[in-house]
């Protein structure tokens, strides 16, 4: 099924500008996707020994399978590269 507007809400709330497992670096900075944790985990390029980890970094995602293909890892990164705005 389709996510409805609250369920949309709901996300926003807990991924926009929330700190992650790594201090440094939260889980979406709008505006910048190399600074969003969700995109290191996305393609792969989480360096846990540069972060400063207040638990396990994780796992790559989606979590126990292949990396997305690159076209649709972009529309994440372009998303969040324009702000992570809710359009």
């Amino acid at each position: 099924p389709e996510a409805g507007p609250s369920d949309v809400a709901a996300i926003r709330a807990v991924l926009i500008g929330q700190p992650g497992v790594a201090a440094s670096q939260p889980l979406v900075d709008p505006g910048n996707p190399g600074n969003s944790l969700l995109m290191h985990k996305m393609d792969g390029t989480l360096g846990c020994a540069s972060l400063r980890c207040a638990t396990d970094c994780g796992d790559t995602m989606p979590q126990g399978n292949e990396l997305l293909p690159r076209a649709s890892r972009d529309v994440v990164r372009d998303w969040i590269a324009q702000g992570a705005v809710d359009n």
